[in-house]
């Protein structure tokens, strides 16, 4: 019995002793190889996300076209701001232009006779508060329109023109009622009527019976 169970456990050694050293080959091999093998399936696996990552920058570039197709209706959104602003500036300028062609174009062209045309006159108006520089002549044109009708027969505008041109010396002489301002107003509660509101053919016969009338004012005694 002795002998018999020695060499079992003589087999049993033997046995394990192959087992482990199997063991001890076999485990690093396979491991090595699952290593081995999973370099090219990362490898592949890389590859294959390659296009998912070039379908990422594609996308980024398309984002970066849509951006940039974007801009120009930005710029296009200030260019208009800038424009309507700049329309804006420009009409004020081409306002500011016209009045004061209008004030070239009356002091030179509307003068109506040559005494009157050769008094120039400061005249405030009292709805704005902007002070006017014209001739004499252009004023009392504009005082006939807001005070007669244009219509009125020519000797009667001629009475009315020299009965204007008679105040309007007057308020000179005593200095008038607005300091250094101004000579005269517009507002007819306080010097005259003035309006501007006429047509080329009634702007024709007022400035007629001024012309007529040049320099002339009624005097007592």
């Amino acid at each position: 019995m002795t002998g018999k169970s020695s060499g079992n456990r003589l087999l049993w050694s033997l046995k394990t002793s192959i087992l482990l050293t199997a063991a001890l080959f076999i485990i690093p091999l396979t491991l090595y190889g699952d290593s081995g093998n999973n370099a090219p399936s990362e490898n592949k696996n890389n590859i294959k996300n390659n296009p998912e990552n070039s379908e990422n920058q594609e996308n980024n570039l398309d984002n970066q076209e849509n951006t940039l197709a974007n801009n120009p209706e930005i710029t296009e959104e200030n260019g208009a701001e800038n424009s309507a602003s700049n329309n804006a500036e420009n009409n004020a300028n081409e306002n500011q232009s016209g009045e004061n062609a209008e004030n070239i174009n009356n002091n030179i062209n509307n003068i109506a006779g040559e005494r009157d045309g050769e008094k120039i006159l400061k005249v405030l108006n009292h709805k704005t508060g902007k002070v006017m520089e014209m001739d004499l002549g252009l004023y009392l044109i504009r005082v006939l329109c807001g005070e007669m009708p244009a219509n009125f027969e020519p000797e009667a505008l001629k009475a009315q023109a020299v009965a204007a041109r008679t105040y309007t010396r007057y308020m000179l002489s005593n200095g008038g009622k607005h300091g250094g301002k101004a000579d005269i107003c517009t507002d007819s509660n306080c010097c005259q009527a003035y309006s501007t509101d006429m047509t080329d053919q009634e702007n024709l016969k007022l400035k007629a019976a001024v012309e007529s009338t040049d320099g002339e004012i009624m005097l007592y005694n």
